[in-house]
């Protein structure tokens, strides 16, 4: 049975083959990670973000070989209560950043 990195690869693969010149949209979903969470099953979480590790690096290294190519990678929302411990938050206090607004802090969107 294939899973999502079968998926993935062959995604690229067929769109790549089409419309490398006129560029392409592609949207990978682990939802997975989602019904683990909701069951509370960590042991299902943690396999599922282990194979949506696996392909976001796949995908940063395809997308890092092309000037024009934007990779995005986000969590549309947590569930089942998973959280960062505060411990590991404090460590990296200085490396996380949380913008209430769209985009960095310095951005003007009369700028783009």
């Amino acid at each position: 049975m294939p899973d999502l990195m079968d998926f993935t690869k062959k995604s690229i693969e067929l769109l790549n083959e089409k419309y490398a010149d006129e560029g392409f949209i592609v949207m990978i979903e682990s939802a997975r990670i989602d019904q683990c969470g909701h069951a509370n099953d960590i042991a299902c979480l943690l396999n599922e973000m282990e194979e949506y590790v696996e392909v976001f690096q796949y995908l940063y290294d395809w997308a890092k070989n092309d000037t024009e190519t934007l990779f995005v990678s986000l969590a549309d929302h947590e569930t089942g209560g998973v959280t960062v411990g505060s411990a590991i938050i404090s460590k990296l206090e200085d490396k996380l950043a949380y913008y209430p607004n769209p985009g960095p802090p310095d951005w003007n969107p009369k700028d783009s």
